[in-house]
């Protein structure tokens, strides 16, 4: 879905010597991978692809079909969940937009909670693709355009959840929630 991971796929073969070639059709999301059988098994080949994840659907049954596959289902879900929580979080925000600063009393502080609560499953539910990836990359040693992803929404929930638990402000729910939602209908 991205430039750092069609370079990363296209050059498996310095992943692992038995992979001779590989390349990726961006349009219709396939990969074709030559490898050298007395070097490396199909079966490690999908171990090496499952392990900088990416899940290979090796299957006869799904040739030709074009329908929600599971993958794209699971998007589906992440993306309203993230598309619900944004414009949650932002009606939220909307005093604060209007006037400048935000609401006073125990109406701010709720808002704020309510906000925060919102993101929690933003982050770790429609953003654990970005996270997952991250992680597994750095175990690797690659760097991928997945990690400055999951840092920037690591940084983001970090700092709300300072805020908002130290009541020091309303945190970065609305921005958190948006940059996720956009990012993930970019997919």
């Amino acid at each position: 879905h991205c430039a750092s991971c069609i370079w990363l796929l296209e050059h498996l073969n310095k992943l692992h010597k038995g992979i001779v070639y590989s390349m990726v059709n961006f349009v219709k999301k396939e990969i074709t991978i030559t490898f050298n059988t007395s070097e490396i098994s199909l079966r490690k080949v999908v171990e090496l692809l499952v392990s900088i994840h990416y899940i290979p659907d090796i299957s006869l049954k799904t040739l030709g079909k074009k329908d929600l596959t599971s993958t794209n289902r699971k998007l589906v879900f992440k993306i309203g969940v993230a598309g619900f929580v944004f414009g949650n979080v932002m009606l939220y925000s909307l005093p604060e937009y209007f006037s400048g600063k935000p609401l006073e009393g125990n109406l701010n502080l709720f808002l704020s909670y309510m906000s925060f609560l919102l993101a929690i499953p933003v982050v770790f539910f429609s953003g654990s693709d970005y996270l997952v990836s991250a992680w597994k990359n750095i175990r690797r040693g690659i760097i991928n355009i997945d990690l400055p992803i999951a840092l920037g929404i690591l940084a983001l929930f970090s700092e709300t959840a300072w805020q908002v638990i130290s009541q020091s402000g309303q945190g970065y729910s609305d921005s958190l929630s948006g940059f996720l939602f956009f990012m993930l209908v970019g997919r």
